[in-house]
């Protein structure tokens, strides 16, 4: 098996490609960061690839010429309220984490076809449950799924397998890139007194850091299931979230993140 990574430098996308490498599988390392990808991967193919750069997609493509497994893995965060976020971090976030993303399948996919192949999206719990602060983020993982379960729909008949993986909290360097990309708190915003509130019920949710060999094992079983579509969420966190939200519905699920994020909602003035 031939398996291309984008963001393979650090997090998930390390992980994998050191399990994968230990079991023979043929794996091409890619990420923006290229310094960091050698280091990672002294021993593997490894290629400087930054999503949203057109040159460096098709560069990667000639070089890796056609792969059985394509493992979107490349992303990061940007975490504030809806009022006071760097717009400009927000679109550079899109950037990679959405259009960057289906800019590298839209490449890949000719040879993935040819070979009947197989795509791993690395979405998120965020994906599906959304907490204050993390609205840009989860945007971008909303937009992830629907654009897994397209590609799926519109190619599942010529073979294409898909697997949309949403994780939780994890023990990788997510949460040090997400602050060095997203703005301090404003110790005098509007939004500080909320800020404890906010930080407790996040904590009450999701689990202590877990380890990324929990989402390797993961990939691993749903690339050996013979289904053409998975949704996987690893981890201890992640599958509470989504089978509360799912026993819930959609209005009572927010009933219960209103009690944990909110406390009593403000009666409207609307008349």
């Amino acid at each position: 098996m031939r398996a291309l990574i984008t963001g393979a430098a650090s997090g998930f996308g390390r992980a994998l490609a050191r399990r994968w490498t230990a079991l023979g599988v043929d794996v091409l390392a890619t990420d923006r960061d290229l310094d960091g990808l050698v280091a990672a991967h002294p021993d593997l193919p490894t290629f400087k690839l930054d999503v949203t750069r057109h040159d460096d997609i098709m560069a990667a493509v000639a070089w890796a010429d056609d792969v059985d497994v394509l493992v979107h893995s490349a992303g990061y965060a940007v975490f504030g309220t809806q009022a006071e976020a760097d717009l400009d971090a927000v679109r550079a976030m899109f950037e990679t984490n959405v259009l960057g993303m289906m800019a590298v399948q839209q490449a890949f996919l000719p040879g993935l076809l040819r070979r009947r192949g197989s795509v791993v999206v690395l979405s998120s719990a965020a994906g599906r449950i959304v907490f204050a602060e993390s609205g840009f983020y989860a945007a971008t993982k909303h937009a992830t799924e629907a654009f897994a379960e397209a590609l799926y729909l519109e190619n599942a008949h010529a073979g294409l397998r898909v697997v949309v993986v949403e994780p939780g909290n994890f023990a990788t360097a997510f949460q040090d890139h997400a602050r060095a990309h997203s703005r301090p708190r404003d110790p005098g915003s509007f939004y500080a007194p909320r800020h404890a509130r906010w930080d407790a019920a996040r904590e009450a949710m999701l689990a202590k850091p877990q380890s990324p060999e929990l989402v390797v094992d993961s990939i691993l079983l749903a690339l050996a299931d013979p289904r053409p579509f998975l949704r996987v969420a690893p981890g201890a966190d992640a599958p509470a979230l989504l089978a509360q939200r799912a026993a819930l519905g959609d209005e009572g699920f927010m009933d219960w993140m209103t009690e944990r994020f909110v406390g009593e909602p403000q009666p409207s003035d609307a008349s």
